[in-house]
Order: C-alpha cells, then sequence, then structure tokens
C-alpha cells in the first residue's frame, strides 16, 4: 500500500504545470490542504486550484522536484523543491 500510495503522490507535481483537474482525480473529496488558509483560501481541494491558478499566472518556468517521499501505511510525506521565474504578481 505505502508504495503505491508514494506513485500517486508523486503525481502532484504534475498540477504545478496546470494540470488542474488531476486534484480531482487524486485528491479526496475532505482532503486538507494545509497551510491554504495562510494564501487566503480554504483547505480544500476547489481552494487549492485557486490557488495554484492564481501563482501559475505569475510564475515561469515552474519546475517542481521532489527532494524527498516517505511513507508508512496510508500516509505520505513529501518535500518538494520548486524553482521558477516570477512574471506577476504573486
Amino acid at each position: 500500500m505505502s508504495e503505491e500510495n508514494k506513485a500517486i503522490a508523486s503525481r502532484f507535481n504534475e498540477f504545478t504545470h496546470g494540470n488542474l483537474a488531476l486534484l480531482d482525480k487524486l485528491a479526496a473529496h475532505d482532503c486538507v490542504f494545509h497551510g491554504a488558509e495562510a494564501w487566503g483560501v480554504p483547505p480544500t481541494v476547489e481552494g487549492m486550484k485557486t490557488l495554484l491558478a492564481g501563482t501559475s499566472a505569475s510564475l515561469a518556468d515552474s519546475e517542481d522536484t521532489i527532494k524527498l517521499c516517505l511513507t508508512e501505511d496510508d500516509l505520505v510525506f513529501m518535500c518538494h523543491e520548486m524553482t521558477f521565474t516570477r512574471v506577476g504578481e504573486f
């Protein structure tokens, strides 16, 4: 189960390249995105889509690299490194 969850979680960086519909497939309907409220959006799938749509318009050449991925049972922890060129308001 851990390896399957790790493979699913690793697909999350695809939505940083504009594939926001992927969130509907990967995230549970009751998923909580911790830290989203700091950006002024609810910690829901729709809130995360709003946040990503707004930020992706401001960032060019974005690359999201998974630096660390740990799994245990049904839990997945990922550490990402993101690089980009700022081209607008963030």
